[in-house]
């Protein structure tokens, strides 16, 4: 308080030192999340505010990029806004204030921001199974726990772990996995893919047959995949692939067994194709004969085995019934070989034998 020469008086308000009443509070964030504090001062105004950051070594004025990734608003009012600090961590602050024209100060205690990384899914595992039933997937984070879900987003979480078993599935599936870590989840979902494979079938068989001992060609057809011929009807080694197989020379009737394998899928059970070796007609054409010349013979010919049998003799001008397993020969004038030939109408297995007939001259 003073007096001028006119007799004025004029009071003088003593400045009241500033102080800080509320001090910043610390927060825990997501790496690139935002954060803010604040702080209340008293005191006479005005005041000024200078944010500021401890970068390890001494406590400077907050600045963009200070630690890496950080952007900021307010750095001179009471509330300081942080975003985008990249790295996970801890970071303290505080406010720097003044008033009385700089001739008082104070300043906050120091809050701290833990900036916690955000996990990521690091693998996964995904898997298949042949035809229906349930499929177990398999996850990897950097940290924290693994969610999974049957969508790429929205939807309630079916199951946590690094291990998930599907229901009963008959299509192929696709489920979805993040990772939570101190509240922060991994920014997408990953997918990972319950594969359900179709079991082939045999879809037909062609069975061969050849008359007497030799190779037989037999065949197959599959709804997909690779077809499988076996020996037996379980277990014991291919024995070849593919839609066509032929045997070994075969002396008996044999069956084979074929499968398919399609996608690491195999039918449940083998398919029987069978091999028929038909034995041939056993035909014996008679005993060599010799006739004086310009007379005829009776030819007694035999067929045993699976018949009935049709017959031929041949020369057929050289015979009076050529379709009749005994016939009788013409008048013949030079020795001739006749051959027997008999087909069996059951089995088509055709087989021959020949007979001589020696024609003398009588002098």
């Amino acid at each position: 308080m003073y007096s001028d020469m006119s007799g004025t008086v004029t009071v003088t308000e003593a400045c009241a030192p500033v102080s800080v009443t509320t001090n910043p509070s610390g927060s825990s964030i997501c790496a690139g999340a935002a954060t803010s504090m604040s702080v209340v001062l008293a005191g006479s105004p005005p005041y000024t505010y200078q944010w500021q950051y401890y970068n390890g070594a001494t406590w400077v004025s907050v600045s963009n990029g200070a630690p890496a990734g950080s952007v900021y608003t307010g750095a001179t009012t009471n509330s300081l806004s942080i975003s985008g600090i990249a790295n996970a961590g801890t970071y303290q602050y505080q406010c720097f204030v003044t008033n009385c024209s700089g001739n008082s100060n104070s300043q906050s205690t120091a809050a701290t921001v833990t900036v916690n990384a955000i996990p990521t899914i690091t693998g996964t595992t995904s898997n298949s199974r042949c035809g229906t039933g349930t499929v177990v997937l398999g996850a990897t984070a950097s940290a924290g726990i693994i969610n999974w879900y049957a969508a790429p987003t929205g939807g309630s979480s079916l199951g946590t772990g690094g291990s998930f078993t599907t229901p009963s599935l008959s299509t192929t599936t696709t489920y979805y996995v993040d990772a939570t870590n101190s509240g922060c989840t991994t920014a997408t979902r990953t997918a990972v893919t319950a594969t359900i494979n179709t079991i082939p079938t045999i879809s037909g068989t062609t069975p061969g047959s050849r008359c007497g001992t030799g190779t037989v060609v037999l065949g197959a057809t599959a709804s997909a995949g690779i077809i499988n011929w076996y020996a037996a009807p379980t277990g014991g080694s291919s024995l070849g692939t593919g839609g066509s197989f032929t045997t070994p020379s075969l002396s008996t009737t044999t069956t084979y067994y074929v499968d398919a394998t399609n996608n690491g899928c195999t039918t449940a059970t083998r398919t029987a194709v069978t091999a028929t070796v038909n034995s041939l007609p056993v035909v014996n054409a008679g005993t060599d004969q010799s006739i004086p010349n310009g007379t005829s013979t009776t030819l007694t010919g035999s067929v045993t085995g699976t018949g009935p049998f049709t017959y031929s003799w041949t020369p057929a001008a050289q015979v009076t019934s050529p379709s009749n397993v005994t016939t009788t020969t013409v008048n013949l004038s030079a020795t001739t070989v006749f051959t027997l030939t008999a087909t069996s109408t059951s089995t088509i297995c055709v087989n021959s034998d020949q007979v001589t007939v020696n024609v003398t001259v009588v002098l």
